[in-house]
């Protein structure tokens, strides 16, 4: 199940404790909540536990807001041992659009970083 941080301190907790982290953030209440919640359940199936979904609603957390430059919502980070590594501002609107787009931008963003996901032990099924 996606994790659902209450604190920055949760947050940054799993950014160090999993070296690939995909965080998904949304304001609750509006428009694209309840999509951002399908869209990370659905996630779980295709790359939990190996990478690990933060569920985040910026409302209540505004320090990780604030930290991490999230201005606009929804939006998508994949952090590499803490950085944020891609980005994706936005949906496409439908699950398997946007599950392409989130596969795309793991394998491409950890390739540019000289990684692929067998040399972190990640494994994803799309």
């Amino acid at each position: 199940m996606p994790f659902k941080p209450s604190t920055i301190q949760e947050f940054e907790g799993m950014l160090k404790k999993k070296r690939v982290v995909l965080a998904l953030y949304y304001r609750e209440g509006e428009r694209h909540s309840t999509y951002i919640r399908e869209l990370a359940e659905s996630l779980k199936l295709n790359i939990e536990p190996s990478i690990p979904i933060l569920l985040v609603d910026v409302s209540r957390l505004e320090e990780v807001r604030d930290k991490y430059g999230v201005t606009t919502v929804p939006r998508l980070q994949l952090f590499l041992d803490g950085n944020v590594v891609w980005e994706q501002l936005g949906v496409l609107g439908t699950i398997s659009a946007d599950k392409e787009a989130i596969r795309f931008g793991i394998r491409e963003s950890l390739r540019k970083q000289g990684y692929t996901l067998k040399d972190l032990g990640i494994r994803v099924y799309f």
